[in-house]
């Protein structure tokens, strides 16, 4: 299955959540053909389970993949591997790249504005929200805010989303309660957990920011729901 998100999304933790929850392995979509791993140690914990499905799921629908990939650009085709969108606040996320990227690459972005930065990434972030949502290859899409204020419920509207995708007349996959609960207690707390509410903050004070976030990603946040948090 596949976890799709744009890049600062959160798709790392909800993708390590739901390997956990199901019994399979996780791994990046992007690296699978150059023959590499993400060193992440926690991927170590990572460990297929016994009895966590009457069928593994992993032999059912593969393995989870979290990937940036626009719809074009996903090989696989086969709609009996389920795919979840998870999209986050952009205000949120540009503003927490924004100071990833200053802090990273000082020589390259340390004079950069958030307003130049909302300028440069902004128009993707539309345009990769737009390209998925609503289309046919995916089973749900999984808001940030949600997920981070009631992990629990989520990941059980998650659960059972995946069983219904991957139940047939000849397979069944049943994804226990307590796996789901198992899941988010193991990951709540992860360092890729993303923040909430520091980067509306940020474009609230800074009109010119504002401005250009609005100028590039309203239609797409009225699409998901978002716009009134612009200017409220």
């Amino acid at each position: 299955m596949y976890i799709i998100s744009f890049p600062e999304s959160g798709g790392t933790w909800l993708s390590l959540m739901t390997a956990w929850m199901i019994g399979a392995d996780f791994d990046v979509y992007e690296l699978r053909y150059k023959r590499t791993r993400p060193a992440w140690a926690f991927l170590d914990e990572l460990k297929p389970h016994d009895n966590l499905v009457r069928i593994t799921y992993q032999s059912v629908l593969g393995k989870v993949y979290k990937t940036h990939v626009l719809p074009s650009k996903l090989k696989d085709k086969s709609t009996r591997h389920p795919a979840v969108y998870l999209y986050r606040n952009p205000m949120d996320l540009l503003y927490n790249w924004w100071l990833k990227h200053k802090k990273k690459h000082p020589a390259l972005y340390g004079k950069m504005s958030l307003a130049d930065f909302a300028a440069w990434k902004g128009p993707e972030w539309a345009a990769h929200v737009t390209a998925w949502h609503g289309h046919a290859r995916l089973q749900d899409m999984i808001c940030v805010e949600d997920l981070v204020s009631d992990t629990q419920d989520e990941m059980m509207v998650l659960a059972e989303t995946l069983s219904e995708a991957g139940t047939s007349d000849s397979k069944e996959v049943w994804i226990p309660t307590e796996q789901a609960d198992e899941a988010v207690l193991k990951f709540r707390n992860a360092l890729t957990k993303p923040s909430v509410g520091r980067g509306i903050e940020a474009f609230r004070k800074n009109s010119k920011a504002l401005n250009v976030l609005c100028k590039h990603c309203w239609k797409t946040m009225e699409l998901l729901g978002y716009s009134e948090t612009a200017t409220a």
